[in-house]
């Protein structure tokens, strides 16, 4: 930390500092509650926006003595950027029927604010049908997370999201919808079958299209979220000695036959 500072002007502002009021204004998402790490550009625009506890999520004792590198390694990278989150915006509002300027704002935002930035963005745009097919289906990906404790019909809401994925595959958002769409089916019973079954669909679909590459990367990131679903809950089985969780295991896993 102490060479970040030499490089660069450095400020540390505790809560009850004067200037803490009008940054927690500004900023304030929650970080302020443990420590926010704000860097700015020469314009006074955002680079990165973060918890400090993000560089190092272990947390443990061996790696608690690296945090200073960790954390000035993160300044640095951000330091690196060259689009700031207000020049991501203004692309987008420029052409707010891009899907790729859409999909690069909403990737920083949720760096830095989270899902309730998110939710607050993608929530008008998948209101307004003016908006290009294209954005409103990135925004859906939001949507369809929302609509998930509302599913009264679980087949009905995975085929929905796989008709989604189909579309937005080649997105960052995509990724948010794989894991909506994998837990949500890991709530069910028999996990490998229906997950299984939903990856053949999906890799029909993949067919289909001009170039499956991407919906392919993201059959492969559900069936190694399966995998490893399955073995965890393997072991939760092993280990479980009560006899109602030890049916609903069974049941996600297939095995009430």
């Amino acid at each position: 930390m102490k060479g970040l500072r030499e490089k660069l002007p450095c400020a540390a502002i505790r809560k009850h500092d004067p200037a803490g009021p009008a940054l927690m204004k500004e900023f304030d998402d929650g970080h302020f509650g443990y420590c926010g790490v704000i860097v700015l550009d020469g314009r006074g625009e955002l680079l990165v926006f973060m918890s400090a506890d993000s560089c190092d999520p272990e947390c443990t004792k061996e790696s608690i003595p690296r945090f200073p590198e960790l954390l000035a390694a993160k300044i640095e990278a951000g330091l690196k950027r060259t689009e700031s989150l207000q020049e991501l915006e203004r692309r987008w509002k420029k052409a707010p029927d891009d899907p790729l300027a859409f999909d690069r704002y909403l990737e920083r935002i949720e760096e830095s604010y989270g899902t309730d930035g998110l939710y607050a963005i993608t929530g008008p745009v998948l209101e307004d049908p003016a908006r290009s097919k294209a954005v409103r289906d990135i925004a859906d990906v939001w949507g369809y997370e929302q609509r998930r404790d509302k599913a009264d019909l679980p087949a009905a809401f995975v085929a929905e999201g796989e008709a989604l994925l189909a579309r937005v595959a080649g997105t960052w958002a995509a990724g948010a919808l794989v894991q909506t769409l994998f837990y949500f089916q890991a709530e069910q019973p028999d996990v490998p079958r229906q997950v299984t079954v939903s990856l053949a669909r999906l890799e029909k679909a993949a067919a289909a299209q001009a170039d499956p590459a991407p919906l392919r990367k993201r059959i492969a990131e559900i069936a190694r979220l399966r995998d490893g679903w399955v073995r965890e809950t393997e072991e939760r089985l092993k280990e479980a000695t009560d006899e109602e969780l030890q049916a609903d295991l069974k049941s996600r896993l297939g095995r009430t036959r």
